[in-house]
């Protein structure tokens, strides 16, 4: 693994030197069979989705410019019409793919076809350890027996899967229950560490923790499992600044090129034949954007996970977020980065 893990570096490095995407991200659909209110993904009646000729015609841009790696999310992808077409697809071409799903749509079914090419992840988004703390933030009844089996079965399989969860409150209050499910199946539990508003709002979602509460979240989930001080994370995402523009990029289901899944003001419409161009000149945007001087000297720093579309959301603009700033301190106290 080691091994691997330095060449995909070294790979990444050849992408940023020249400017392509080795890794993309496609949003095969805004339609989710989840009601989670915190989602900024989810619409169920899109105007648009992109079909099957467009996206392969996208594959084949992107692999004959480099690109290796594709994360296929949504929504929820398993919804998609034409997931198995995609993925096939993807997987005849020799591309490595990961899979961002909530996990309830894995069956015996799924897992057979898995065998037959399998994923490099699958990375299941946890709601909770059981069916009560499941329906708190999805509203579907029997979620977490479809979730606990998809779990069993990736298990037995042998398919590599890992969990991740999000810090909102329904989720932090029952953290430490979390924690012990994920432990009772050999796993580490991921996290993602901020809250977009929902589609089509402004205002921070009523889930979301305190900076003060954001940071225990993590430090509890780091101190329960030391793994983390060997394995890429959010923390040495943080430290290592974002990727976005610079090794990968992200495609809307309605066929917009973004720098990531929250840069809804950074479109760019993918043209055929024309994407490499496309992204190399977003990515030249990108970079004038990306340039928050101010924070070079910040105390801070280190434990902030600023970045231009953060401030944003934060209405920070190109100046520090409260939010952000509050949180960085958190962090800072509870030395997450040394956990």
């Amino acid at each position: 693994m080691p091994i691997y893990r330095e060449w995909k570096r070294k790979l990444a490095k050849l992408a940023e030197e020249q400017v392509f995407p080795l890794t993309i991200e496609c949003e095969l659909t805004s339609k989710c069979n989840f009601t989670c209110s915190m989602c900024y993904a989810k619409d169920n009646c899109p105007q648009t989705e992109w079909s099957l000729n467009d996206w392969k015609q996208l594959f084949d841009e992107a692999i004959n410019c480099g690109t290796l790696f594709f994360v296929l999310t949504g929504g929820e992808p398993l919804t998609h019409p034409h997931f198995w077409d995609i993925y096939d697809y993807l997987a005849s071409k020799g591309s490595r793919i990961t899979i961002f799903t909530n996990g309830s749509l894995i069956d015996e079914l799924v897992i057979e076809r898995f065998k037959k090419q399998a994923p490099e992840l699958v990375v299941i988004s946890l709601y909770g350890y059981d069916e009560e703390s499941v329906y708190l933030t999805t509203k579907v009844k029997g979620a977490f027996l479809k979730i606990n089996r998809a779990i069993e079965l990736l298990s037995q399989a042998k398919i590599p899967f890992t969990v991740r969860t999000l810090p909102i409150k329904p989720i932090y209050d029952r953290l430490e229950s979390m924690i012990q499910y994920v432990k009772s199946f050999n796993q580490f539990l991921g996290y993602q560490l901020y809250i977009a508003p929902t589609k089509n709002d402004t205002a921070p979602s009523k889930l979301r923790l305190t900076p003060e509460d954001l940071a225990e979240f993590e430090r509890k989930i780091r101190v329960a499992f030391p793994a983390y001080g060997s394995l890429d994370c959010e923390v040495t995402v943080v430290s290592s600044g974002c990727q976005a523009m610079k090794t990968g990029c992200y495609i809307t289901h309605e066929g917009l090129l973004r720098p990531c899944a929250l840069a809804q003001n950074y479109d760019k419409i993918i043209r055929p034949n024309l994407f490499l161009e496309s992204y190399r000149l977003l990515a030249k945007e990108w970079r004038t954007t990306n340039n928050l001087i101010q924070c070079d000297t910040c105390e801070h720093r280190t434990f902030c996970i600023k970045c231009p579309i953060r401030l944003d959301l934060e209405n920070g603009k190109n100046s520090c977020s409260k939010y952000l700033k509050d949180l960085a301190i958190a962090r800072g106290g509870n030395d997450c980065g040394s956990l």
